[in-house]
């Protein structure tokens, strides 16, 4: 099956001029954020911008290169190599590169990095999706329980400054969680920026709650967003979607379908399929419905409730458990047990709502196309 490896094969050598920025570009430039380009790349939009192919050539001179190399589990390994492989394309090497921020601040409970692309005329504004800190956990779960979380704060404080300093058109886009980001910052900005936007590509991001698709902010830019998702969607089915959504093929299993570099590509779109699995929209009539039948305030005590027991149990990335399982495991019930009861109590009562949300959805069957929160559902 065709990846972004063989894309960059095939169309490295066109520039944009002759075959315009499309949906797989946006793709390859969403996965290659997950990079800590810190020191490469100008951390604002005052300092000039660094060619790509540079970023890549001074990348490898820096002594923690190997480092930056590692990703986090859920983060495709092979990255920083669909980088390095870009960069030496025609098609990719001029692109400048500027305004690199990367958050991770334990007390506002934020993971936040964004990334801004010059491509001839035009800005693209990119997102980081969430990496293997569980403070970027916490901070998803926190989209069910509160009107904005730091991150898309900063999204949209992010792309005022990015407009502000540019001019043109303008391309936002991210993966998961940047996906989500990439949605908020538009629909949120102001009619003087949103003229300016293009197209907002979300990859396989989480939605938002039904309200936020009546707002008039989202109205005007409503049909300048593109959703894709992979056919076993999970991320991409949480919260509220529109049926605006097109679902591609990957070549991996099971929730490793969120990866972008699993995804099939064409020569400037993705090949589509029909519908997502139907694991896929059971998970997501599942989880939504359980969600949707808690008031914000059992959410809000349920995520603090499930992190605080990472956080006593000395857990802080999801490496941790990969490397040792049984001793995470171990931790994460010695911390389980000794919280205080009544938190206890709660957790177990909304875990219960979850079980039962989810026997509540067997045996539909054919019916589960129109459950909600699929592509065909809201």
């Amino acid at each position: 099956m065709t990846n972004l490896f063989d894309y960059l094969a095939w169309r490295g050598d066109i520039d944009f001029s002759t075959s315009p920025f499309n949906e797989v570009d946006a793709l390859l430039l969403s996965q290659i954020s997950y990079i800590d380009f810190s020191s490469t790349v100008p951390g604002d939009f005052s300092g000039k911008a660094a060619f790509l192919s540079d970023v890549a050539k001074n990348l490898q001179l820096l002594p923690d290169f190997q480092r930056r190399c590692q990703f986090s589990t859920g983060i495709n390994p092979r990255t920083m190599e669909l980088f390095l492989c870009a960069a030496e394309t025609k098609r990719f090497s001029s692109i400048k590169m500027r305004a690199f921020v990367d958050i991770l601040d334990e007390t506002r409970e934020e993971q936040f990095s964004a990334l801004t692309y010059t491509i001839g005329g035009t800005t693209a504004v990119v997102f980081r999706g969430t990496d293997g800190n569980v403070i970027g956990w916490k901070e998803d779960c926190h989209l069910s329980c509160m009107d904005e979380i730091p991150a898309q704060a900063d999204a949209l404080e992010y792309l005022f400054r990015a407009a502000k300093c540019s001019h043109g058109k303008i391309i936002l886009a991210g993966h998961s969680k940047g996906g989500n980001l990439s949605i908020y910052a538009a629909s949120k900005s102001p009619p003087k920026i949103q003229k300016r936007i293009l197209t907002v590509y979300n990859f396989d991001g989480p939605g938002f709650e039904e309200a936020f698709f009546k707002s008039e902010g989202y109205l005007r830019v409503g049909g300048r967003i593109k959703t894709f998702v992979p056919r076993l969607s999970i991320v991409g089915m949480l919260f509220h979607h529109t049926k605006n959504v097109t679902v591609v093929t990957s070549g991996s299993k099971g929730i490793m379908q969120h990866d972008p570099i699993s995804w099939q590509t064409g020569a400037v779109k993705f090949p589509e399929t029909e519908s997502t699995a139907r694991e896929s929209k059971y998970i997501s009539s599942t989880v939504n419905g359980w969600i949707d039948g808690l008031s914000r305030e059992q959410r809000s005590q349920f995520v603090d409730a499930v992190f605080d027991i990472f956080r006593n149990a000395k857990i802080s990335e999801n490496d941790q458990i990969k490397a040792n399982p049984f001793e995470s495991a171990g931790k994460l019930i010695s911390a389980y047990t000794k919280m205080d009861s009544k938190a206890r109590h709660a957790l177990q009562n909304t875990v219960q709502l979850l079980i039962k949300s989810g026997f509540s959805n067997l045996g539909r069957g054919k019916n589960q196309e129109n459950l909600p929160g699929s592509p065909n559902g809201h």
